[in-house]
């Protein structure tokens, strides 16, 4: 993937899938042109096909030395999940923060109330998809962008839970033995359910992480175009 490639492009979506994501993305951050990258070529010439602008590669394989710093953002909208692992989420977001100017903008669902979830009998529903490989936390999110932080390949970074879940009356919600790839939770379909416990620990539907490459305020901008609405988990700048 060359640097002329990419330089007429805005940002660079990873995972485009069909390209919604990067209408999304155009629309949140007033950006005029975006590229998609996707490992499956069926998806890439479904965005295509709408109009997107897609190629297909292997975003944990991109030679970065060749076009560095050649867009202003990247984004991975429920991108990360896909992934085999650790390993992989780190290779992404490396390669992110190399080719990336000013900000990178993460969503994914939130994972990290698998475990309180589990011990109340339920869980959400995508935690039990088979296509999510990658249960991604946002302690592993941390990791990953704070030794980024301590080799100055990033300025700062910020955490939000987005759309709290408050009880298990929650359609999101399925009883610990749903079946597996499920969606929206339905009393005709599923099984039984009790929907009358209320959550006393922190549950959100996304988690939301923007990170600046180079100057601390971008957050701010973008967290501001976003409309982000949820709760403050963490910030690197706070600490």
């Amino acid at each position: 993937m060359k640097d002329q490639i990419l330089k007429e492009y805005d940002f660079i979506d990873f995972g485009c899938s069909n390209g919604g994501s990067i209408e999304y993305a155009c629309m949140k951050f007033a950006a005029s042109k975006g590229i998609g990258i996707d490992i499956d070529p069926n998806k890439v010439e479904k965005a295509k096909a709408k109009g997107y602008h897609a190629i297909l590669a292997d975003v944990t394989k991109l030679n970065i030395n060749e076009c560095a710093k050649v867009v202003s953002f990247i984004t991975m909208i429920h991108f990360l999940e896909h992934l085999q692992g650790f390993d992989l989420a780190e290779k992404c977001i490396n390669s992110a923060v190399n080719l990336a100017r000013d900000f990178i903008y993460i969503k994914q669902p939130f994972f990290d109330a698998d475990t309180y979830l589990f011990t109340k009998g339920f869980k959400f529903y995508w935690s039990d998809w088979n296509g999510h490989k990658y249960n991604m936390t946002s302690f592993d999110m941390f990791r990953i962008l704070n030794r980024l932080k301590l080799q100055s390949q990033l300025k700062r970074f910020v955490f939000y839970g987005d759309s709290q879940v408050i009880s298990s009356a929650d359609l999101q919600i399925h009883p610990l033995l749903s079946p597996v790839d499920q969606f929206h939770y339905d009393a005709n379909k599923h099984l039984n359910k009790n929907e009358e416990i209320n959550f006393n620990e922190a549950v959100y539907s996304q988690l939301e992480v923007f990170i600046a490459i180079e100057d601390n305020k971008t957050i701010d901008y973008c967290v501001q175009k976003m409309g982000t609405r949820g709760v403050k988990l963490y910030d690197s700048m706070e600490i």
